[in-house]
């Protein structure tokens, strides 16, 4: 039998071996690799580094933080990184396999991915129309089902989300898992014009309208284009002056023909904005299930980083739709809009997460 001074001399010995440190081989993708530019990232070489130059301010390392890491990853690389996670929805492990890098990696440069186009993207990309693009947007919703005077369509879509620990009963809709409720609307191009992010899927799509920017915007009076324009809603949104409703058949009340004419326009007019926002889980299929998390981010810094990670999600999208980059693939039937009317805000941060106006 050894004795303890055997083995402990035995293991001093192979603490004192030098390892040599092994790097993980990154992939090169700084070549003109058009075809995989196109398929895994949703855009071909030229658009690719249009987006590295709009993000290279917020992505690029300090000369100290070069020195202090030692080998960083370029504003190319942490874009391609960034972008692969929104469109696959795939795992950090997988993401970082393709790469070369680790998953705590992966995980930091995709918060600082979704900051930066949040940050540079969402002010440029989401925005109300205006000028000739108003006038097209009235143009295409009047072509559809001869709607006049409508410059856009809202509505509410569900995005599965990991809760926070405190208020998680907040996120729980009435489909039985936690979301957060996103309100969209959308030209007839199927641009997203505004965003909010803020509200938990327990929340009533009317009341998030309510609440909203550009809700209170209209409500106070606002109009694009100072136009006598409406929007167009389904029936969880109450009607008004600004937002047209289909007409209710509460109570039992027979439609006349005219009213039934109305609402099967109304219908084929509002399919747009659940065209857009089919197209767009389709686009970044981490919205399908999105449970990103940021370094040692918890609780709302957590639902944060989601907030703006569906932001960053919309944004791209644009920028793919001003860019010309018509990828629409199988639309997935979303699931129907709605939530449970609650006393409890299941807010995802204090920051307000509309982007509009």
């Amino acid at each position: 039998m050894l004795s303890d001074s055997t083995v402990f001399s035995s293991s001093e010995s192979d603490n004192d071996v030098v390892r040599p440190y092994v790097v993980q081989c990154r992939r090169n993708i700084s070549g003109p690799q058009i075809c995989f530019a196109e398929a895994r990232f949703r855009l071909n070489t030229e658009q690719l580094q249009t987006l590295c130059e709009m993000l290279q301010p917020e992505l690029q390392h300090s000369g100290k933080q070069t020195l202090r890491k030692g080998f960083t990853l370029s504003v190319r690389q942490q874009v391609a990184i960034g972008l692969r996670a929104l469109a696959s929805g795939g795992t950090y492990r997988t993401i970082g396999d393709a790469h070369g890098v680790s998953v705590a990696t992966v995980c930091t440069v995709v918060k600082r991915f979704v900051g930066a186009t949040v940050k540079v993207l969402c002010p440029a990309y989401i925005t109300i129309p205006g000028g000739d693009v108003l006038r097209e947007s009235i143009e295409g919703f009047r072509a559809v089902a001869g709607m006049v005077n409508v410059w856009g369509c809202v509505d509410g879509t569900h995005v599965k989300v990991h809760p926070p620990q405190v208020g998680e009963d907040s996120y729980l809709n009435r489909h039985h898992f936690h979301s957060l409720n996103c309100q969209v609307v959308c030209t007839s191009s199927l641009f997203i014009c505004s965003l909010s992010t803020r509200w938990g899927g327990r929340v009533h799509d009317s009341r998030v309208f309510r609440n909203s920017t550009i809700g209170m915007k209209l409500h106070a009076g606002w109009r694009p284009d100072n136009r006598d324009v409406v929007l167009l809603g389904d029936s969880a949104y109450r009607s008004s002056d600004y937002l047209k409703t289909p007409v209710s058949k509460a109570g039992g009340r027979v439609l006349s023909p005219q009213e039934n004419a109305y609402n099967e326009r109304h219908r084929r007019t509002r399919s747009i904005v659940e065209r857009c926002i089919g197209v767009w889980k389709s686009q970044f299929r981490c919205l399908k299930d999105l449970r990103i998390r940021g370094p040692r981010s918890t609780g709302e810094q957590s639902m944060l980083l989601t907030s703006n990670t569906i932001r960053a999600c919309a944004a791209s999208r644009n920028f793919f739709i001003v860019n010309n980059i018509d990828r629409e693939e199988n639309v997935d039937s979303d699931i129907s809009d709605g939530g449970v009317e609650s006393d409890s805000e299941g807010v995802a941060s204090e920051d307000e997460s509309d982007c509009s106006l």
